[in-house]
């Protein structure tokens, strides 16, 4: 981000004065950001979508494999939403978000709380957190596991990042 441009790989993508926030995608045409008036949207080279969303939306991230519209967003009044492909699902997590990261399958939110790690197990049974990429059906298992990283507790953690099968805290 420069000049009030989203520059990916040479190419100008968005030219919008004060974008508050910007998530790539695995497509290099494909991202999504935040504008000036915290709207969202979803852009690539031939077509540009605005989600409908009620709230004022400050920091995204998406997930990064081939699904896409999945993602979750902060709101200015320290809200977590999660994005399915059709609507926004509110996040409840102890503490005040301070910073949230999305990997391949996985969701890590830092809060003044501690570190919490979320999503299903069935992507991963040993850390029971990530999205599943193929359809499953919700009503037969239990989709969303949030677990506490009680081994960061006693830490001062100032950011967390995500990226594939993999995450990292900064302390």
């Amino acid at each position: 981000y420069n000049n009030n441009q989203l520059v990916i790989n040479n190419d100008i993508y968005v030219t919008h004065s004060n974008l508050i926030d910007f998530s790539l995608t695995n497509d290099p045409s494909c991202y999504y950001y935040i504008n000036s008036n915290n709207n969202i949207f979803f852009k690539n080279n031939s077509t540009q979508i605005a989600f409908d969303f009620s709230e004022k939306a400050i920091k995204i991230e998406s997930y990064n494999y081939s699904v896409l519209n999945k993602f979750i967003v902060l709101t200015n009044n320290n809200k977590l939403y999660y994005y399915d492909n059709s609507s926004f699902n509110l996040i409840t997590i102890d503490g005040t978000i301070i910073d949230c990261a999305t990997g391949e399958t996985h969701t890590i939110v830092l809060t003044t709380t501690g570190v919490w790690s979320f999503g299903s197990d069935l992507n991963n049974q040993t850390y029971k957190k990530g999205y599943q990429t193929t359809y499953i059906d919700e009503s037969l298992i239990q989709i969303t596991r949030v677990n506490k990283i009680v081994l960061l507790d006693g830490i001062k953690i100032v950011k967390v990042k995500a990226y594939g099968n993999s995450s990292a805290v900064i302390d």
